[in-house]
């Protein structure tokens, strides 16, 4: 017995397969304030029922056989990997003996290789000692005529340093002469401007006093002239 969605029908299934709609129907209760209930069955017909297991039967069917395949195609994948690996690791292990031929013929030219090096080097180290045993020798008779030119310089120098000085000390000398003269000629310059200017003073004084005189004379000659003439001037006023 089940209700249905809105409450409104119950329905009822017997075993013979009978199917009874019920009008439900309760008085004072509206239908939107009851609670809604869902049922966890579904009503299915026979027919879709075993139509959905013959479906899942053949899911079944199809999940089992695809598994096989997967189970088939992996052990091909694997059977092939393996044999893969067997060609990958045969070609390996000759590649291996290649290179450790390989590596046996290198090894061999390298030691030759390092023992040529070795004789060079020998030679080199030889042929740069003697290199520079001659290049010492060389440079020491370089060092000797430097040391004589040096010391011939440094005889040179010394000389040239004493007449240098020798020279300094006559031009010491000689300007110590020629400052004593000129002072003694500028003394005597100057005494005798001295003498001169005394002179020369002497000589403006009486000029001076000379002058004075003649001044004084021409005055009293003036006056005496003059007092002649108004004399005269006055005589002549007279007799007029």
């Amino acid at each position: 017995l089940r209700v249905t969605f809105q409450d409104e029908y119950a329905v009822s299934v017997g075993d013979d397969g009978l199917v009874i709609l019920w009008k439900l129907q309760e008085v004072g209760v509206s239908k939107k304030e009851k609670e809604t209930t869902y049922a966890e069955e579904i009503l299915i017909t026979k027919s879709d029922l075993e139509e959905k297991n013959s479906l899942i039967r053949e899911l079944k069917q199809r999940v089992t056989e695809l598994r096989e395949e997967n189970d088939y195609q992996l052990k091909l994948k694997e059977m092939n990997y393996a044999e893969r690996i067997r060609d990958l690791t045969d070609k390996f292990m000759q590649e291996m003996e290649n290179l450790k031929t390989k590596n046996t013929v290198i090894t061999g030219e390298k030691e030759k290789e390092a023992s040529k090096h070795a004789e060079q080097v020998h030679d080199l180290i030889e042929k740069q000692n003697k290199e520079l045993q001659d290049l010492e020798s060389s440079n020491n008779q370089k060092l000797m005529l430097e040391y004589e030119k040096y010391q011939d310089l440094q005889a040179k120098t010394q000389k040239t340093q004493e007449e240098y000085e020798r020279q300094i000390t006559e031009l010491e000398n000689r300007k110590e002469e020629e400052v004593t003269r000129q002072r003694m000629q500028y003394t005597a310059q100057l005494e005798k401007l001295k003498n001169d200017l005394i002179l020369e003073r002497e000589k403006n004084k009486q000029q001076s006093r000379d002058h004075e005189e003649t001044k004084r004379q021409i005055e009293e000659d003036a006056d005496e002239e003059i007092l002649k003439l108004m004399q005269t001037h006055e005589q002549a006023l007279i007799e007029c």
